[in-house]
């Protein structure tokens, strides 16, 4: 009984860290076309 909520919990960690580094890439490339589009309109 322990064994698998020590695996489970491990496997939860292990996904809520692989789509927070996901979360972060998006949150770049939102930025990026942000600025893009402030770029654009500054023109």
């Amino acid at each position: 009984m322990g064994d698998s909520i020590a695996a489970f919990a491990l496997r939860w960690v292990r996904m809520i860290r692989l789509n927070s580094e996901k979360q972060i890439e998006q949150n770049q490339e939102m930025i990026a076309l942000l600025k893009e589009s402030a770029k654009e309109s500054g023109k």
